[in-house]
């Protein structure tokens, strides 16, 4: 998604924005991307034929894992959109991922603090198969980095909001958190019955106890319910608007 700015909320009672948690540079984690020119020819048209007009600007958004371009276009008519495209040439995963995000960004309310999907394009040569979504431009900037008192605030209260307004889950159909979650936390079981050389100590001493983790987890009632779960919140995945509004982004 595109970045937006942040204006910051007026509460006093939190610290300044220079206070932060930790000092020194900080950027957004990532892996490098590719550019927007060297799509196929064939899903940069159809990209063209869907914003109505053809890209003739491309601003780069670096952040995210995907190894497929991330950028804000503008049109020959001026008008402005975000893009992001994959293709199993660069990763044979990614392409259900994106697809993944379609079906669920193209049934949120509008009410809900997320930019619009657009369109949801498909193309193939041969076996390669490209995927592309193109979103409404979201007018602002990434999360700052370091995180400032104010900035996660706002994020708080943003999520509050988010978690409200997406009770019950507006997207029918989709798999609940102990489903998505069940494989990851149940993967400690495997290293408990023969421990390899390399985990780190406090792993070694904890292992039966992070094998109980899901039976915990799902008798103490924190993976049921009815809000939808956006599941990958990070800097990257969150957007600040001029009116201090947050956008949630990224929705595989």
């Amino acid at each position: 998604m595109p970045p937006s700015s942040h204006a910051g909320t007026t509460d006093k009672r939190l610290p300044e924005d220079d206070l932060v948690a930790h000092r020194g540079a900080v950027s957004l984690p990532g892996s490098p991307r590719l550019p927007y020119d060297r799509l196929p020819d064939g899903l940069r048209s159809a990209i063209d034929a869907a914003l109505g007009s053809p890209v003739v600007a491309v601003s780069p958004r670096t952040g995210g894992f995907s190894p497929g371009p991330a950028v804000v276009v503008t049109c020959a008519d001026a008008s402005s959109a975000f893009v992001k495209a994959v293709g199993t040439p660069l990763n044979p995963d990614t392409p259900q991922l994106m697809r993944a995000e379609a079906v669920v960004t193209a049934g949120l309310p509008a009410s809900l603090p997320v930019p619009a999907l657009r369109a949801h394009l498909e193309w193939a040569d041969g076996p390669d198969e490209w995927v592309a979504l193109v979103f409404e431009a979201f007018d602002g900037e990434s999360a700052p980095l370091p995180w400032t008192s104010r900035a996660a605030t706002a994020v708080v209260d943003g999520l509050t909001e988010l978690a409200r307004a997406a009770t019950p889950c507006p997207v029918p159909g989709l798999p609940t958190l102990g489903e998505r979650v069940d494989g990851p936390l149940s993967a400690w079981a495997e290293p408990a019955a023969a421990p390899p050389p390399d985990l780190h100590p406090w792993e070694a001493g904890n292992l039966a106890w992070l094998g109980t983790v899901p039976d915990r987890l799902a008798a103490s009632g924190w993976l049921g319910g009815d809000t939808l779960v956006h599941g990958d919140l990070r800097a990257d995945n969150l957007l600040f608007g001029a009116d201090a509004s947050v956008a949630f982004v990224d929705w595989a």
